[in-house]
């Protein structure tokens, strides 16, 4: 605590004795300024903090968030096509559309240099927007995905498709990522999660209340929506089986709050280990296919 006091107290003496200097510059500077140009400028430096939204008839005391945000919530409609809703999602939607409006005029330019970043980013978008001829092309471009798996021959082939499939950006019953190790901080390490779920946790799959079996039942109808969409002789049955083997997978999920808690989650393994601990997964295969194979500790 004492370091800490010091510290502090020299930060405040610092930070003070930098504000007078820079309040006589100001002053000087005001001196010779129109009256005009000093209102202007008092005016911008307004404060960051927005009292429009505090609610009075709360005490900051009894509860601090309804005292700040209490007329914000009284007033604020959530979008119907979003399930939360605040500042930050705000500031998302602000720099969407400012990107937006970025590609838009860029995407409607002729005469772009070929092969500049411009032309590029206008011609992959425009491409995007195309919807007649996506819809021409129909499964043309899932064609060799879709071959993939149905030339699967037995299980020990998995890891292979896993990883290609991965590279595509198709998700598959785990994931992975790069990050510092949480425990030592001078390293990167890999970090391997669970997945493989349609639905968003666990949970989903085992909660008979009314309204999980609502989100089931329309899950259920989704997928085979997909199926029938992707020319499967029996939809139904598809789906169904695939629901099955996501319940299957998810029996083995940890829930929300296992999956943050932060000693529970953090499990070291050298490459050796894991391979051993994976059964007849080749984790080699799959390595070498995400390109993981020269991690080696």
């Amino acid at each position: 605590m004492k370091k800490y006091t010091l510290v502090a107290t020299a930060v405040a003496l610092a930070l003070g004795l930098s504000a007078c200097g820079k309040q006589t510059a100001t002053e000087q500077s005001a001196a010779s300024q129109p009256a005009a140009a000093q209102t202007q400028q008092q005016a911008a430096l307004v404060s960051g903090i927005d009292k429009q939204y505090f609610d009075q008839s709360v005490a900051f005391g009894q509860d601090f968030f309804l005292a700040v945000n209490g007329k914000w919530l009284a007033e604020t409609e959530i979008p119907a096509d979003k399930a939360t809703y605040g500042s930050f999602h705000l500031l998302a939607d602000q720099s969407q559309q400012a990107v937006k409006a970025i590609i838009d005029e860029v995407s409607a330019k002729t005469d772009l240099a070929a092969g500049s970043d411009e032309q590029k980013l206008g011609h992959f978008y425009n491409s995007f927007m195309d919807e007649t001829t996506i819809e021409q092309r129909g499964l043309t471009p899932l064609q060799p995905q879709l071959d993939a798996i149905k030339a699967l021959a037995d299980k020990t082939q998995l890891p292979a498709l896993f990883a290609s499939l991965q590279r595509d950006g198709i998700a598959i019953p785990f994931g992975w990522f790069v990050n510092n190790d949480a425990k030592n901080s001078t390293q990167y390490a890999v970090y391997l999660s669970q997945g493989g779920l349609g639905l968003p946790d666990r949970d989903y799959y085992f909660k008979d209340d009314e309204a999980s079996l609502k989100i089931i039942s329309e899950y259920k109808t989704y997928l085979q929506d997909m199926f029938a969409l992707a020319g499967h002789s029996d939809a139904a049955a598809a789906a169904e089986r695939v629901y099955q083997l996501e319940k299957a997978l998810a029996e083995h999920h940890w829930t929300r709050l296992d999956s943050r808690n932060a000693d529970k989650t953090y499990n070291k393994l050298s490459v050796a280990d894991l391979n051993s601990s994976l059964g007849d997964f080749d984790w080699a295969a799959y390595a070498n296919g995400v390109k993981l194979a020269q991690v080696n500790e």
